[in-house]
């Protein structure tokens, strides 16, 4: 729930439109993955939150979990680089709830993006992604030169 007028949400988003405006013109850009780097570190809203994300490592790949309760398919769009996964969407599903005076709403709804950087390099031509009941899983396979980059070390 937001509890932050419309009004001065709609000045800070505004602001951040022009900061990253004036960053994107005096910041280098560097090229990762087809993506300007300001997609990594500036939020599409303000207050729009991404979806919840878990991260794990196998030895053979990395499977990244995101929650995205109530969204369809072809709501969010999902891209992978070697060392990072964007998940871009938009919620447009809210709950409205009116009795004895006051409106309630429950269901956040706006734009996200979610960039997931990535602890080793992978495969992203060979990912795999499932949604099912409301769970995008991304499995995606490690290098071989990341594979190999695990060394043990013998204690005495």
């Amino acid at each position: 729930m937001n509890l932050l007028p419309v009004s001065w949400r709609n000045r800070l988003e505004d602001l951040r439109d022009q900061v990253q405006s004036v960053v994107t013109r005096w910041v280098p850009r560097m090229r990762r993955g087809g993506r300007r780097s300001s997609e990594t570190w500036m939020p599409t809203r303000v207050f729009a939150a991404g979806p919840n994300i878990d991260v794990e490592e196998s030895p053979d790949e990395i499977i990244v979990r995101a929650e995205l309760p109530g969204l369809n398919r072809d709501e969010f769009t999902v891209d992978a680089s070697p060392d990072a996964l964007f998940i871009r969407g938009e919620k447009k599903y809210q709950r409205e709830s009116r009795s004895f005076g006051f409106h309630r709403f429950e269901c956040a709804q706006g734009r996200f993006i979610r960039a997931v950087p990535l602890p080793c390099e992978v495969r992203a031509d060979q990912a795999d992604a499932r949604f099912r009941r409301g769970i995008l899983t991304v499995r995606l396979p490690k290098t071989e030169a990341a594979r190999r980059r695990r060394v043990h070390i013998h204690i005495n």
